[in-house]
């Protein structure tokens, strides 16, 4: 296997990050599951799911989340792995996020990450800079604003910009600890939306969705073959230099009820179902053979696993064009999540704090 290394992101920008993050308290998560859908659902009651030709927003979206703990095969909520071991990582993530109205139907959007990540337990190491990049498009094609019901359908893809290194400390190599900061996976994901506007202070939002996850070749450790267990139980290696992965697919349904009980503010209440099927890590397996390295080919199965969440949040509009929203999405119940430690974080309650300007 070959040795690719990830460029680091400019220490001063690191440093930027730290002095940042203490500044902003409400915030939200780091997590495959809580990022797909919020910024198509998170609207008023009165509001379509589509931008009017010629309309959109961009807003400025923080997100923290302290994680220790993970689901386990049997489904219980526990911070130690079957090998006794513990982490604890702290998330925060910066978005850029932006959508436009093409048509009165047509509307695209872009998700624009910076993502500091620090873990505080095993490695105890931070990293900063850009995540994972999404965009998207959806399209209405039944109903509009205030009709029953409206329906939209939507693509959206996410791009591996974010690094994928985890290293320990190497002086000879000039490696420094690493976490990495994107999972390496291109993904495209279909999703149909719908919309009742139930009278004019109340709507109910659906979601549901299915990420298609492509087979990638990623760098995960830089230095020092890692033994890692997963919450499922199964043992594995993660190996220096590059590695086959297939996360597999992913389902993510959605059902929100929002009440503009006063005329800026909107109360909402979301529940998430997020369920990924079984990942298959590819390697090789090294040994010596009448005095010959050999590489034989090596896979590891790690189950398929779900987390069930809920998601208040408050909206409050002031003037025509600026909105604040704070939110939480609080893990509820799970199973086998999430399955590659130090790759992911853990599970725990995540904040949100969010600026829109529209236009």
């Amino acid at each position: 296997m070959t040795d690719f290394i990830v460029p680091r992101i400019f220490e001063p920008l690191r440093l930027l990050a730290k002095t940042l993050i203490p500044l902003f308290g409400l915030v939200s998560a780091l997590t495959s599951f809580s990022a797909q859908a919020g910024i198509i659902l998170d609207s008023t009651p009165e509001a379509s799911l589509t931008f009017p030709k010629g309309d959109g927003y961009v807003g400025f979206d923080t997100h923290y989340r302290l994680s220790d703990q993970f689901f386990d095969s049997s489904g219980s909520l526990t911070s130690t792995f079957p090998d006794g071991g513990t982490e604890r990582f702290h998330d925060v993530q910066f978005t850029i996020e932006s959508a436009y109205g093409l048509t009165n139907e047509l509307t695209i959007w872009l998700n624009f990450p910076l993502a500091y990540r620090m873990e505080t337990d095993l490695l105890r190491v931070d990293t900063f800079g850009l995540g994972d990049v999404r965009a998207g498009v959806h399209y209405r094609f039944w109903g509009g604003p205030e009709e029953v019901p409206e329906m939209a359908f939507g693509v959206f893809g996410k791009f591996p910009s974010g690094g994928t290194a985890i290293g320990f400390s190497d002086p000879t190599r000039g490696v420094e600890p690493d976490l990495p900061l994107g999972d390496g996976s291109l993904d495209l994901t279909p999703i149909f939306l719908a919309k009742q506007h139930l009278a004019r202070t109340f709507s109910l939002e659906e979601a549901v969705s299915y990420t298609f996850r492509f087979d990638s070749l990623v760098e995960y450790l830089r230095t020092d073959p890692v033994s890692q267990t997963a919450p499922d139980g199964t043992i594995y290696s993660l190996p220096v230099g590059n590695l086959e992965i297939d996360w597999g697919d992913e389902v993510d349904l959605r059902l929100r009820l929002a009440w503009k009980f006063l005329p800026p503010l909107t109360l909402a209440g979301e529940g998430h179902y997020f369920y990924r099927r079984s990942t298959e890590l590819r390697g090789f397996a090294l040994s010596v053979i009448n005095g010959s390295l050999a590489a034989t080919p090596a896979s590891t199965s790690l189950s398929s696993g779900y987390v069930v969440s809920v998601r208040p949040s408050l909206l409050w509009e002031f003037g025509k064009e600026w909105a604040l929203r704070v939110a939480a999405e609080i893990p509820l119940k799970g199973e086998s999540y999430p399955n590659i430690p130090l790759v992911e974080s853990l599970v725990g309650n995540a904040y949100q704090c969010e600026v829109r300007h529209a236009f």
